[in-house]
């Protein structure tokens, strides 16, 4: 982890653009180029790479004859879904497909909780994440999303580059800084595009020890729910 403040993140952006002594840029409105750029890099490292930077939880518990529930205030992608019932055992609950909204409606095939098997489904609908069947089985839902991207105000709000990714925002912010003024930009540009496919590259899996591996999904709901990963 390298953490960077807001203050610094300006300071290394008018450096970079050679515009430390200029007020042609004035706080205010670097200030909306850094968060512009962040937006940027966030998107490289939730979006693009699938990656589980920045990932947080949130649970909370079923309602009975509720199927709908309001996500997180800060939520923009998400990483899976649990739900928790009597057994203590969290179960992962799959999405389901737009054309699959009514499939599982007959509670005599697709009961949530027949024979202790979790057959519930869940689909992101605006802002709230909706479950089918309509009835759940009383437990505790644990949400795993990525958050939207913090807007930085106070030069106090820090931000993660994880390993130098920082400089991304840094180059991208100079850039924008540059184009206003009308200068040649090509060099950052260069710099900017080689930075951006290190990232690429080297983001993707943050766990050597143990890279990802292409998922089964043909595994059915049974066999994950009573074997897991054996």
């Amino acid at each position: 982890m390298r953490t960077f403040t807001f203050a610094q993140l300006k300071q290394r952006s008018r450096e970079k653009a050679d515009m430390v002594n200029s007020q042609f840029v004035d706080n205010l409105e670097l200030e909306n180029l850094v968060n512009e750029s962040l937006t940027d890099l966030y998107d490289i490292l939730v979006t693009t790479l699938g990656a589980d930077y920045y990932v947080k939880d949130e649970s909370f518990p079923t309602i009975s004859g509720q199927s709908e529930y309001l996500l997180p205030s800060d939520f923009y992608k998400m990483a899976g879904v649990d739900l928790g019932s009597g057994s203590g055992k969290p179960l992962t609950v799959k999405p389901f497909m737009f054309q699959e909204r009514n499939r599982y409606n007959n509670a005599l095939i697709y009961d949530a909780s027949t024979d202790g098997v979790l057959r519930a489904r869940y689909r992101i609908i605006g802002e709230n994440i909706k479950f089918v069947p309509d009835v759940l089985p009383s437990g505790t839902i644990t949400l795993w999303y990525h958050p939207a991207c913090p807007i930085l105000s106070s030069d106090t709000d820090t931000f993660d580059g994880i390993n130098g990714y920082e400089e991304m925002v840094i180059l991208l912010t100079a850039i924008k800084m540059l184009q206003k003024e009308e200068s040649d930009t090509v060099a950052l540009e260069r710099r900017y595009e080689a930075l951006k496919q290190r990232v690429v590259e080297s983001a993707a899996n943050r766990d050597s020890g143990f890279p990802e591996q292409v998922q089964d999904t043909r595994r059915d709901t049974w066999g994950d729910n009573y074997f897991g990963d054996l």
